[in-house]
């Protein structure tokens, strides 16, 4: 390692040593000063300047940990990614592995390492971690969050030659991944113990960007928004409430997970220009008129932003008139999956282009209607269908001012999958598990269905 030969040179703008011979060494470790200079093992050129920070002994290493643990190429064969994201279970190639625990030697394809044998995303993990080789017998010592960054960094290298050790004794990996996926599990930042599962009641947790403060450079900070108004329902468009029909203020805007700014201007410019491809989709693609969209159906109203509600509105007035007359209106039907009872009240005040639910009848027509006898009984008489309603047909009411709207009884799974699941389970699948049934299952389960609404008797 101390051999100087014709030593260190510049060559076309980087550093090399050259032996005597001409040729260029690599993949070593040059001692000068108190200092250590790694040369690459690919090129040779100089990739380090860093005095080496720990005892190198009983190890004999032609390079130390932080060289030989480079990533050897940034490449999907040599670091493990999903969708060009890196997870915590990520496996990769170093330059250099610790043969035996000994001997550094050039990796090869086959020598994959788990990336949290050499990178933590913070220091608490990196305890963790530590204190789990431990248990494991492959520890060197006990830690806390209060030990020195250079203890922990030392026990790491420890822990590391341990691994490599019992790697040589075991031919394999195959113990260490079952160990390192272990590991993932009890960490809080890679499993649901740190969410609010409870209050997310369809994904059981979302995810929300905050902005990045200082450096500029910060990978998020692309993400950084001044506009993040979250759940600016019809409801509570404003900030303030302003209907009091019912007591939500609506669902949660990440109704699936996403983190849409949908308050954000850019966003919604293109959702209008999304709103217009699609009305326009048959000319745009095809130069066919007829096979453009006359109306829309807006999902999940209570998850978003109500100013896209607007937007859709806007636009069907502009470009179609809907506002202008009752035949331009029916042409050009659109329809609210409104379920709060605030909704209707919000798109008459905003003089909206779409027709909300009436799901007070719906309710009514559903209960009293669709249910088993029990449930209808406790239910009492049909006088909810006068009175239940947007547009209630009581005596004191009928003359009152109407509503335009639409309605329906079945939608989604509610009224149709779950009782076909349940159909199935009783009936025709007592081992079925979840929607797993198969197309002889459902057709069977849809007769049974059918007869069962034909009936009287639920």
């Amino acid at each position: 390692n101390t051999n100087t030969a014709t030593g260190i040179q510049w060559i076309n703008g980087k550093q090399y040593y050259v032996n005597s011979d001409g040729s260029v060494r690599k993949n070593f470790i040059f001692e000068q000063d108190g200092k250590s200079y790694y040369f690459d093992a690919e090129t040779g050129a100089l990739a380090t300047k860093s005095q080496d920070e720990f005892s190198t002994e009983p190890i004999k290493a032609a390079v130390d940990f932080s060289s030989g643990n480079q990533l050897y190429k940034n490449d999907n064969k040599s670091l493990d990614q999903l969708d060009t994201f890196i997870t915590a279970d990520a496996w990769y190639r170093p330059k250099s592995i610790l043969k035996d625990g000994k001997t550094w030697t050039a990796s090869t394809e086959a020598d994959k390492r788990p990336l949290l044998m050499v990178w933590w995303p913070d220091k608490s993990t990196q305890v963790n971690y530590l204190n789990y080789m431990q248990n494991q017998g492959l520890g060197a010592g006990s830690f806390s969050t209060n030990s020195s960054q250079e203890s922990l960094n030392l026990a790491a290298k420890v822990v590391q030659t341990k691994i490599e050790e019992r790697i040589a004794r075991e031919g394999n990996t195959n113990w260490l991944r079952t160990s390192i996926d272990q590991f993932i599990k009890t960490q809080p930042g890679w499993n649901s113990s740190t969410e609010n599962s409870s209050y997310d009641h369809l994904q059981g947790g979302q995810l929300l960007f905050n902005n990045s403060k200082g450096d500029t450079g910060n990978r998020t900070s692309y993400a950084n928004s001044d506009y993040r108004l979250l759940n600016r329902t019809p409801t509570n468009q404003s900030g303030t409430r302003k209907y009091f029909k019912d007591n939500s203020i609506g669902g949660l805007e990440f109704l699936l997970a996403n983190d849409i700014d949908n308050s954000n201007p850019a966003v919604q410019a293109e959702q209008l220009n999304w709103l217009h491809f699609m009305m326009n989709i048959g000319s745009i693609m095809a130069n066919d008129p007829t096979a453009n969209f006359d109306g829309l159906r807006v999902d999940a109203l209570d998850n978003v932003d109500a100013d896209l509600l607007q937007i859709a509105s806007d636009y069907f007035k502009a470009v179609y008139g809907v506002d202008k007359s009752e035949a331009n209106a029916i042409k050009h039907l659109s329809y609210l999956e409104a379920w709060s009872a605030n909704d209707p009240y919000y798109n008459k005040d905003t003089k909206g282009a779409q027709l909300p639910i009436d799901n007070a009848l719906r309710n009514a027509l559903t209960n009293l209607l669709m249910r088993d006898k029990n449930t209808r009984m406790q239910l009492g008489d049909m006088t909810a269908f006068m009175n239940s309603s947007l547009n209630p047909r009581g005596a004191n009411d009928k003359n009152g001012e109407r509503m335009a709207n639409y309605i329906f009884t079945r939608a989604h799974d509610t009224e149709a999958q779950t009782i076909i699941q349940r159909i199935i389970r009783d009936r025709i699948n007592p081992n079925l598990f979840g929607y797993n049934f198969t197309r002889d299952e459902i057709k069977k389960a849809f007769e049974i269905y059918n007869a069962d609404i034909n009936t009287a008797h639920k």
